[in-house]
């Protein structure tokens, strides 16, 4: 659990750095779950990139939904952040 708060705390971070990427999830770590959404440019888009690299995601209300588990590494979220925004 404590790895999954850790990959989605970066999340989190990664779009409270930006101006082209609004948080949907809580930045309030009590207040989340093992989900974290974001709304990118263009999410359609967006879904389709990650989509196209193998990225398991959900594009909902016109957000981008992420679920980092136990088993993705830093590495994997990294590159999921990297082909939201292209």
């Amino acid at each position: 659990a404590a790895h999954v708060a850790r990959l989605v705390d970066r999340v989190v971070a990664w779009a409270a750095e930006r101006d082209d990427v609004r948080l949907l999830t809580p930045a309030d770590p009590a207040k989340r779950a093992g989900i974290v959404a974001v709304i990118p440019p263009d999410p359609p888009a967006a879904s389709a990139r990650l989509r196209a690299a193998g990225i398991i995601h959900s594009l909902r209300e016109g957000a981008v939904r992420l679920a980092p588990h136990g088993y993705n590494t830093d590495d994997e979220i990294d590159r999921a952040l990297d082909t939201l925004v292209r």
